[in-house]
């Protein structure tokens, strides 16, 4: 055989050989083969990328034997009763030690329809057409910030008969959490020491805002009148009325500070106000001040107040100078208090009230 002969024979050969081995990247399974769900159970991850957004991606830090999985699924129920959101084809990278890791990102606009946490379900599609369901749990309450907690949900704080009840404020002092609900209600007490619920301490029809200092409770009804509740006297005093009187503000904010009350008028095309009452009524100054707020709190010489679109306002009580606009930590702002260091905020969109590290908000 010449040399010329036999390097056309290695070549037939290595072509022969090349077009019958199998390609790695591309296996086959069984028709019938069903990896376990405990080894597709840690693949992927969910973080919140927006409020009302979930991403589901694959977890860096688990690889896969082989690219088996040709798609991925999201959404909830199983088998015939599944119901996809959304989907991703699957690709698939090598690390330097040939570990095989899959490729893929699904996002997720999701009501949490008054719940912190969420059930879905995982589908993975398998190359041989094979479902496997991964059942899992999301939290919900987490952006934009990942140290969040529930202090209470809303169906722990009210009583069964109140099982559908939302906190709109609040005041958190000790043990004791004094609760203003939507609707025609006044507050009512929650024990968190004994766990005892008592329905309208504080009777009234309407109203939206509370907040408390010592033995008074302050009030607003209608958004016109202020009140002044004793809560070891058991008695009640208006303070101050816009009722016929000026028909162009209403109050939009409670809080104290210093032995005063500070109430917050939002006007009609006027300029905004603070009033600065004495805790028997009597009126010691108004300070105008420009940006829309509503829902304040006052803490350790900070003002927090909702400036809207999901922007939380810290001022300076005595300039009411803005030291800090930080993300709010719910897409829906409701009541908000402070206390031991903590922000609280009644979440009316996942049914609960949370709390907030106030380093964390100061750190933003």
């Amino acid at each position: 055989m010449t040399k010329r002969t036999m390097i056309i024979t290695l070549l037939t050969l290595g072509i022969f050989f090349t077009q019958c081995s199998k390609n790695p990247a591309e296996p086959t399974l069984p028709q019938d083969y069903k990896p376990s769900e405990n080894s597709l159970q840690m693949l992927s991850n969910f973080r919140l990328v927006d409020y009302d957004r979930i991403q589901l991606y694959p977890n860096p830090e688990t690889p896969i034997y082989d690219s088996i999985i040709k798609t991925v699924y999201l959404g909830q129920g199983q088998g015939t009763h599944f119901k996809t959101w959304e989907s991703a084809e699957v690709t698939y990278r090598k690390d330097r030690n040939n570990k095989i890791y899959p490729v893929f990102q699904i996002e997720h606009a999701y009501d949490p329809k008054f719940s912190p946490t969420a059930d879905l379900t995982i589908r993975y599609q398998l190359i041989n057409n094979v479902m496997v369901d991964i059942d899992t749990s999301v939290v919900l309450y987490t952006y934009p910030y990942s140290s969040t907690k529930i202090f209470y949900t809303f169906k722990y704080i009210f009583p069964p008969i109140w099982e559908d009840e939302r906190v709109q404020d609040f005041v958190l002092r000790d043990n004791i959490l004094y609760v203003h609900p939507y609707g025609p209600w006044g507050i009512s007490e929650r024990n968190l020491a004994n766990k005892e619920f008592t329905m309208n301490v504080v009777n009234y029809p309407s109203g939206d805002y509370i907040t408390q200092d010592s033995v008074y409770i302050f009030y607003e009804t209608s958004s016109y009148v202020i009140y002044r509740y004793n809560i070891e006297c058991d008695t009640t005093l208006q303070l101050y009325s816009l009722q016929g009187v000026d028909d162009t503000y209403w109050i939009t904010g409670l809080t104290t500070y210093q032995g005063y009350l500070y109430a917050f008028l939002l006007g009609d095309n006027v300029q905004n106000k603070f009033l600065k009452f004495t805790y028997d009524g009597t009126l010691v100054e108004t300070i105008p001040f420009s940006p829309d707020i509503s829902e304040i709190a006052q803490y350790n010489g900070y003002l927090f107040a909702y400036g809207g679109s999901g922007t939380l306002l810290i001022l300076d009580m005595q300039t009411l100078q803005l030291k800090a606009a930080v993300p709010a930590p719910t897409k829906y702002m409701d009541g908000f208090d402070i206390y031991d260091d903590y922000f609280y905020y009644a979440d009316y969109w996942h049914g609960m009230i949370g709390k907030v590290p106030l380093d964390v908000l100061f750190d933003q």
